[in-house]
């Protein structure tokens, strides 16, 4: 992992350097000798498609610099930095490539990094969205394509000033094209309806980013007088082309952010307004007791009044002011991002506590409740859980994934079982709002009928819970259909299995 995170400083670094010092030579590219002949060709008194390739460039690399930021931000285990510097490498290889036949800044560093974002491109989609080849055999097409890679980058560091690589671009394309299928045969057949809801949008964003590709890479090798830049038509299909890539990498870009922030892909979820809300009022706030300090200091001097002692009270009206600015601004935040994510629920309690507390006195089941407390709360932090509310002998807590909100209850149920008690647990994995601290909705009252019908030290789970951690081979045994109190209908309940 320390190899990993020094990898990933070394490479974004370097993206981001060789980002900036290309930006200037990519916009002087567009010449107002070819602004010229383009508006000649179109007949009007400007170049509309250059224009359009500056703007689609420039929209494109800010987008998946914003799309790498944010996930180096929220998360930062291994997939998540991978996936991080696939964006900021897209980010380079967008402003190096977007001038069709123009891209003389290209050195060693500059193709090293173009081929990386190739690589990592199509590994991202043996990989999306859990970090694991699927199916099997991309593992080995991903072992393919990184030798394939660097005989490309050889080629293109001894080729000369301008190297032939267009064998190298067919066979980059073939290998792309079969991460899509990878990706179509993962959200057809391996795909939870979760998970392809988290991932339906971004799916559309591929297909797209598939079309402009491959147009960009397969026309040209026929060589037709359309492919010739130095024409009028030329021009013309080669800025099309370009702004064409460059519009379809830029849908991707948002798609992937829109799920992220919408649907929890990638573990990205909501509580990123609860940031920008606390963000807003320490902004504002700094600002007020500026301010207040500034004004109350002049009203000092004039009045003769000691400067400490306004500057006392400026931040005491700041520190009142916190709450009703801080309420305010989080309730915008929520209508701005619509406080919704997927969240797996988990509910706990102690079985027959009533009977404890009546065997042992009050004295002393307020140490053992004491104790049971401490024992359920280091799990939770240690798998990452959110704890929601906490009520006598019963903890709600939620988290990004069900299959780690399984695997925290697990070891919840041991270490109740260490204190000589007995717990009941339940995991539900559903769409809930989201609103600071505050989790709720329908679906937290399902989960709160699902821990009633646990057995004792039994971890009942829902059956949109069971599709999701089936695939990370947890095993569950069916226990029937049962009627929640409150809800409509029937609903599946299965219990680990294994004590």
């Amino acid at each position: 992992m320390l190899l990993l995170r020094l990898g990933y400083v070394v490479a974004a670094t370097a993206s981001v350097l060789v980002l900036l010092a290309s930006l200037p030579q990519w916009l002087t590219l567009v010449t107002p000798e070819r602004l010229a002949r383009e508006a000649e060709a179109l007949g009007l008194p400007f170049a509309p498609l250059s224009v359009c390739l500056i703007v689609a460039g420039l929209a494109a690399t800010g987008s998946w610099l914003a799309v790498g930021a944010l996930l180096l931000w929220r998360r930062r285990d291994g997939f998540g930095l991978l996936v991080s510097l696939t964006a900021l490498v897209t980010a380079v290889w967008i402003g190096l490539v977007s001038v069709p036949d123009e891209t003389r800044f290209l050195g060693p560093i500059g193709y090293a990094l173009a081929f990386l974002a190739n690589f990592l491109s199509v590994l991202g989609l043996y990989l999306f969205p859990n970090g694991r080849f699927i199916p099997s055999w991309s593992r080995s097409l991903g072992v393919a394509f990184f030798f394939w890679n660097c005989l490309g980058l050889w080629l293109a560091i001894t080729g000369g000033s301008q190297p032939d690589l267009t064998l190298i671009s067919l066979g980059s394309l073939a290998f792309f094209l079969s991460g899509v299928a990878a990706q179509v045969h993962r959200y057809a057949q391996i795909s939870g309806p979760t998970e392809r809801r988290q991932t339906k949008w971004v799916t559309y964003g591929i297909g797209a980013v598939t079309l402009a590709w491959s147009v960009r890479i397969l026309l040209p090798v026929l060589r037709t007088e359309l492919q010739t830049s130095s024409t009028p038509a030329g021009l013309l299909f080669a800025d099309f082309t370009a702004v064409a890539f460059d519009a379809s990498v830029l849908l991707l870009g948002i798609t992937l952010a829109v799920a992220m922030l919408r649907r929890n892909l990638l573990g990205i979820d909501l509580l990123i307004n609860r940031t920008i809300a606390y963000g807003v009022v320490t902004g504002v706030l700094a600002i007020a007791f500026a301010v207040l300090t500034a004004a109350s200091q002049r009203l000092a001097a004039v009045a003769g009044f000691p400067s400490e002692l306004t500057t006392i009270i400026a931040a005491l009206a700041v520190a009142a002011a916190f709450v009703p600015v801080r309420n305010r601004v989080r309730s915008v935040v929520d209508r701005r991002l619509p406080p919704r994510a997927l969240l797996a629920l988990l509910f706990t309690d102690i079985v027959g506590s009533t009977e404890t507390a009546t065997r042992l006195g009050d004295t002393r089941w307020r140490q053992e409740l004491e104790r049971y407390r401490v024992e359920v709360r280091r799990p939770l932090r240690r798998f990452g859980g959110r704890e929601v509310d906490t009520a006598g002998d019963g903890f709600f807590a939620s988290f990004d994934k069900p299959t780690v909100a399984v695997r925290c209850a697990i070891e919840i149920r041991e270490r109740t079982r260490a204190l000589g008690l007995a717990s009941r647990t339940a995991v539900h994995w559903g769409e809930c709002e989201v609103r600071g601290e505050k989790v709720s909705g329908i679906n937290v009252h399902i989960a709160a009928r699902f821990v009633t019908l646990a057995e004792p030290d039994e971890i009942v789970v829902s059956d949109a819970t069971r599709s999701e951690i089936a695939r990370d081979g947890v095993e569950v045994a069916d226990r029937g259909r049962h009627t929640l109190k409150g809800v409509p209908g029937e609903w599946p309940v299965y219990a680990l299995t294994g004590r």
